[in-house]
């Protein structure tokens, strides 16, 4: 993708354990890890995309470490015990 507001996506491969590849767009750069659950790569660089998809199919221990790596950062970010504590804060914040 060019844009992306949240990626889902993104977020929803992590945390079914799956290394992401993906443009360095918006919001990615902000759930991916480069080198560590992920590879983060230039907008619009078709040929960086290809390298990093083939890096990773060639390389099954790189997979699985991204892939677990992933897996635990989505479930730090995620949480949702977490989550409902964050918006009970927002909620506490503009009572005040």
């Amino acid at each position: 993708s060019e844009t992306e507001g949240f990626g889902r996506v993104v977020a929803e491969a992590m945390a079914a354990g799956r290394p992401v590849v993906a443009f360095a767009v918006d919001a990615i750069p902000e759930l991916v890890v480069a080198g560590a659950t992920g590879f983060l790569v230039r907008p619009g660089d078709t040929e960086g995309i290809a390298a990093a998809v083939s890096r990773l199919e060639a390389d099954e221990a790189l997979r699985r470490r991204m892939g677990r790596e992933g897996a635990e950062r989505a479930r730090r970010l995620f949480d949702i015990r977490e989550h409902a504590r964050k918006i009970q804060d927002l909620y506490d914040d503009c009572l005040v």
